[in-house]
């Protein structure tokens, strides 16, 4: 049984919208962000917050493969 995350309620009936939940072991405290050539990482938790902005298309690509990567061992959220 996957684990109740409540941020999946804001989401999980956009049309469109497929939610899956990763590995613990793979989960970060930090966002992360794709924009065509723009990489927004931004932390999400704790007393400090700090995002940075990285524009480089080879980086975002670089970035997509990541997030495919662990889109495959995902498990789909009903």
């Amino acid at each position: 049984m996957l684990e109740r995350v409540p941020e999946i309620d804001l989401v999980k009936n956009i049309p469109g919208v497929e939610v899956r939940i990763i590995p613990k072991a793979m989960r970060s405290p930090t966002e992360i962000t794709i924009i065509e050539q723009n990489v927004i990482i931004s932390t999400t938790g704790g007393d400090q917050y700090f995002t940075t902005v990285i524009r480089n298309s080879a980086v975002a690509q670089s970035f997509r493969e990541y997030f495919y990567s662990i889109w495959d061992v995902s498990k789909k959220k009903d």
